[in-house]
């Protein structure tokens, strides 16, 4: 049964699936981004916890940032990184989120068109036979559930 699932889904792919791994890899770079964003924030968090001894914290982010004695400028770059990495996560967030929706939309047009073909290409027999709900069904709701 799971087999039957993946292996319909794996055909229904056909002809996108590069534009689904593409948007797979900008789901991963925007997380990615994210979460190296938030981690250059730490020399800022970590400012206060050397203490009297002045010692660098094991923190350094790209060897610049610490600075005991010249907090503005490990502030800035900290914030610059943080701001710089946060912008490129919501890009590649966005650029997924439009991508997803083409894709969806790409697939819903496909499917219609091949369930289109079948039912001009159907012997008349067979088709006489069949519902009119469900050729309507067939044509506006599984193309559509088949598009999420």
């Amino acid at each position: 049964m799971v087999k039957n699932i993946f292996s319909t889904s794996w055909q229904m792919l056909e002809g996108f699936r590069l534009k689904a791994g593409i948007l797979i890899g900008l789901s991963t770079l925007s997380g990615l981004l994210e979460g190296i964003a938030l981690v250059c924030l730490m020399p800022i968090f970590n400012a206060g916890l050397t203490g009297a001894s002045r010692t660098p914290s094991s923190f350094e982010l790209f060897h610049l940032a610490w600075d005991p004695v010249n907090k503005t400028r490990m502030l800035a770059i900290s914030l610059g990184c943080f701001f710089l990495l946060g912008i490129l996560s919501s890009v590649a967030k966005v650029s997924f989120e439009i991508g997803t929706l083409q894709l969806r939309t790409q697939i819903e047009l496909s499917y219609r068109e091949r369930l289109t073909a079948a039912l001009l290409s159907m012997r008349w027999p067979k088709y006489v036979a069949l519902k009119m709900g469900e050729i309507s069904k067939a044509m506006t709701q599984e193309g559509f559930t088949i598009g999420l």
